[in-house]
């Protein structure tokens, strides 16, 4: 128990520190952290070993889908709401405000699944719209930036929800990163 106390204090500590920074920052202050763990973790195999086991998972070998996606969780998590998020991020079509309201929502809310309803009712309450929601998430499906929930149920409304993919975290991850997101250069 107090094993993990002390793991959710040494996160929220980090995420405390590392969110004050520039994303080029954070990712320097990440990189650098699971470097040092690594080599620690490294260090400690040999000495009891005499070699590495080379079977044996190292405690950061998935670098970039979790790196990223904290990245990205983290940069979004440093606005106070969708509307500064909006505001910060160069727009240029219905589907890119659509797509940072997704996030937003994930993020911010913690809906890993949404509605289209849902990202059109969290613009309403900043004051902003989409013309056409269904629309602008349909773009957003052919580009492989969010997909149905493969199983989800269906009302007599279809209203079937919502996750993005891979390929949609890293689109933001990039918006994030260069203050920018045109999707119409997408595919």
């Amino acid at each position: 128990m107090i094993h993990i106390q002390n793991e959710l204090k040494a996160m929220a500590d980090t995420y405390s520190i590392i969110s004050q920074l520039s994303l080029p920052e954070q990712n320097r202050v990440i990189e650098w952290l699971k470097n040092k763990v690594n080599e620690q973790r490294n260090e400690e195999t040999n000495s009891e070993n005499g070699h590495q086991d080379e079977s044996e998972p190292v405690m950061f070998q998935d670098n970039n889908d979790n790196l990223s996606s904290f990245i990205s969780i983290a940069a979004i998590r440093q606005y106070k709401n969708l509307k500064e998020l909006l505001a910060d991020i160069n727009i240029k079509s219905s589907s890119d405000k659509t797509l940072l309201a997704a996030a937003f929502l994930k993020t911010k809310r913690g809906m890993t699944e949404f509605k289209a309803r849902d990202i059109s009712n969290a613009l309403k309450e900043i004051g902003e719209s989409v013309p056409n929601i269904t629309l602008s998430v349909q773009q957003l499906m052919k580009k492989d930036l969010l997909k149905f929930i493969e199983g989800a149920k269906q009302g007599k409304r279809i209203e079937k929800k919502l996750e993005f993919t891979e390929f949609g975290e890293e689109i933001v991850q990039r918006a994030m990163e260069n203050k920018e997101l045109m999707l119409r250069r997408l595919r």
